[in-house]
């Protein structure tokens, strides 16, 4: 069974594109392929409690083993680096043998630094201003 097959997806399991959107900030993810794949809206849907840390959305590619750990976050990079920990850490056992790659989307102005330090220590984090598109 599929982990987390318990939480319905918000895309088509062959969805040509998959897109995470929230205040004008956009993850897009191409699954050119046509894998298997899954959208989950954490915030909200998944974890509804409002005092829990958890990141935007997780977008699955069931066929590859990868997990993308989605916040689209205005400026405050220390903030969504801490959700997107801590819902790592909340379904560690569940995505144990999925490939896990962190993704912040921001808007406004943010310490360049703080980005560069988060992607030297975790190899698979990415991070961009408006807009991050890439293939799952």
């Amino acid at each position: 069974m599929k982990p987390l097959a318990e939480f319905a997806s918000k895309c088509d399991e062959r969805a040509d594109k998959i897109t995470s959107r929230e205040n004008k900030k956009e993850h897009i993810a191409i699954n050119k392929d046509k894998s298997a794949v899954r959208q989950l809206q954490i915030d909200g849907d998944v974890i509804k409690d409002e005092n829990i840390k958890k990141c935007d959305y997780l977008v699955l590619n069931d066929d590859k083993n990868t997990a993308y750990f989605i916040e689209l976050k205005g400026n405050k990079i220390k903030d969504a680096i801490q959700q997107i920990d801590a819902t790592v850490k909340k379904f560690e056992k569940d995505l144990k043998d999925y490939t896990k790659n962190l993704r912040i989307v921001f808007s406004g102005s943010v310490k360049s630094g703080t980005i560069r330090e988060w992607t030297k220590y975790n190899k698979n984090a990415k991070a961009e201003r408006e807009k991050l598109e890439e293939n799952i």
